[in-house]
This record gives C-alpha cells, sequence and structure tokens, in this order.
C-alpha cells in the first residue's frame, strides 16, 4: 500500500482486507465457552470438536506427540482430554485452527515456519510465566501469546511484498519489525492484530494482548486496559524472553531488553528475571516436537 496516504486511510484498508481473511471455526468459539464454564465435562468437548472431523484430526495428532507422551496413545478427543485436561486440549483446538488460517510457503527474508515457532514459543513461554508469579488463567494467556504477533502473518498473506519490505527495513538497519513499520509509515502489526483478534470475536484479555503487547504505557498507567493489565506485562515480557533465546523470529532479528522497572512490575523483582528465563529455555526446548510435529502434518506440507 502506498505509503503516502493518511493513517486513518490506512486504516480504512486494512479494515476492509482484514474483514475477507477466513473466520475462525465455529467450534474455536465453542471451545473457548466450554473451557470457561467450569461446569464442563470431558463429554461435552468431545462432543463439540467432533463437529470439526478435519479440526479434531490435527488435534489427535497433536496429542500424540512425544511432547505430550500420552502412555498407549489417544485414538479420540475424549481419550485425549482425560489424559490431558480440558485446558490443554483446547489449547491444542485453539493452536490448530489458527495455524490452518493462514498460507504457511515462506518468502525471503520471512520464514513463516519460523515465525509460527516464535508464536508458539511465546505461547508457551506466557504460560511458563503465569505459572511462577501465580496468574491464574494460564490457559487463556498461552492463547493470547500465540496470536500476539498474529498482525504480521495477517499483513503478509494480505500485502506480502510490503510486509517483505518491513523486513528487510528491519534487517538492514538493525530494528525490530514495529520500529521498522513505524519508520516506514506503515500501520503497525499489533494494530492490524487487535482488528483481526477483535474480527474473530476472541475474549477481551486476547484482544487487549495483541493490542498493548509493545505498549510502555501499560506500565505507567497512560493506556488504558479494561480486562488484565497483567495478562499485557505477562506476553510483553514472553515475547522479549523468546526473541532473547532465539526461539523461532517473528520478522526481525533484533532484540531489545525491558526495562528494570518494568521487570519489577511484572515478576516483583529483577532478581526473578533469571529464574523465569531458566524455566522458559526448559520449557522452550520441550515444545520443540510439538512444534515439529504441527509442521509435519499433511495439512501443513500441502499447504
Amino acid at each position: 500500500m502506498a505509503h503516502g496516504i493518511s493513517h486513518a486511510r490506512q486504516i480504512e484498508f486494512w479494515i476492509a482486507r482484514i474483514s475477507d481473511l477466513p473466520a475462525l471455526p465455529d467450534v474455536v468459539h465453542q471451545t473457548i465457552k466450554v473451557v470457561n464454564n467450569p461446569n464442563s465435562s470431558i463429554r461435552q468437548i468431545s462432543e463439540t470438536l467432533s463437529q470439526d472431523p478435519s479440526l479434531s484430526t490435527r488435534v489427535l495428532r497433536l496429542a500424540n506427540s512425544s511432547y505430550y507422551a500420552i502412555p498407549g496413545g489417544a485414538a479420540s478427543i475424549e481419550r485425549a482430554v482425560t489424559a490431558l485436561g480440558i485446558d490443554t486440549v483446547s489449547q491444542m483446538v485453539f493452536t490448530a485452527a489458527v495455524f490452518s488460517q493462514f498460507d504457511l510457503q515462506s518468502k525471503e527474508p520471512f520464514d513463516v515456519r519460523s515465525f509460527w515457532k516464535h508464536s508458539l514459543g511465546v505461547a508457551v513461554a506466557s504460560e511458563t510465566i503465569a505459572s511462577e508469579i501465580g496468574f491464574r488463567d494460564t490457559a487463556m494467556i498461552y492463547l493470547a501469546g500465540l496470536v500476539h504477533d498474529i498482525g504480521k502473518i495477517a499483513h503478509f498473506q494480505i500485502a506480502k511484498d510490503e510486509w517483505l519490505t518491513v523486513c528487510e527495513h528491519a534487517k538492514r538497519n538493525n530494528l525490530t519489525a514495529l520500529e521498522s513499520e513505524k519508520e516506514l509509515g506503515i500501520v503497525t502489526h499489533d494494530h492490524l492484530g487487535y482488528e483481526l483478534v477483535r474480527q474473530w470475536n476472541l475474549p477481551l484479555l486476547i484482544q487487549e494482548v495483541v493490542r498493548s503487547h509493545h505498549d510502555p504505557g501499560i506500565f505507567s498507567g497512560a493506556t488504558q486496559i479494561n480486562v488484565n493489565p497483567q495478562a499485557v506485562g505477562i506476553v510483553y515480557l514472553a515475547n522479549l524472553l523468546t526473541h532473547s533465546l532465539k526461539f523461532g523470529s517473528s520478522g526481525h532479528v533484533t532484540v531489545r531488553n525491558p526495562s528494570k522497572e518494568i521487570v519489577k512490575r511484572i515478576l516483583g523483582n529483577e532478581a526473578a528475571l533469571l529464574h523465569v528465563a531458566r524455566s522458559t529455555r526448559t520449557a522452550l526446548q520441550r515444545t520443540i516436537p510439538l512444534f515439529e510435529s504441527m509442521f509435519d502434518s499433511p495439512s501443513s506440507a500441502s499447504a
């Protein structure tokens, strides 16, 4: 898209183009409702997933990866839920559905496989940090981490050449993708991602994480967060840790470190960062078989 037009016109253009992207399957929204209902049963989530055989097949493939190591394997969704729990299976449903919405073919300098590795890494890192600090909704924070950069892949899907220009500019000038977007006068991926997850009607917590995961205003009170500023902070830190640990790449290689003040606000004290970084590194290493099973599936290979 031409860079000379106003920001407002760019937003109008992108909202129109984003509305052309495919919606998430209904079963994803139904699964989120089941997970958010404390009275949900294994039978309910099994019946929900049975409405989408293709998605169920992908979920079972993930469930049978060495990452989960279910004794005897899982031949049915009910067996997977029994062995792993509703929260974990809901994460698999969401992950498989999101991956299936986009073209998986890379084009230099943007490696789609590496992008999804980073996204999955931030999901796992977010869940790890949430567990470390006692954040209750670890399942939802995983989902938020998974789609925190969804605006990048949406940009790539809609306007490949422009997104590749963003990546090339970032690489040449030692910038992050966000810094590159701003220098080029292009609508930023956090804004695009927010419009997409809002269109997908995902929970407000996820919408706010996608919109604000780069925004330092969340820590000073300058940005209004209506649902959970702690969730935004967790994904913010998880994103930086995943970059620093070089687990995948999301369109740039430049790493920025959080300020000491931000670390203290999220973790309580600076000293906790080393422990959290070690826990995150371990969790990311364990995630590799899960990531590989996602990209080795027949649906991925044919994309």
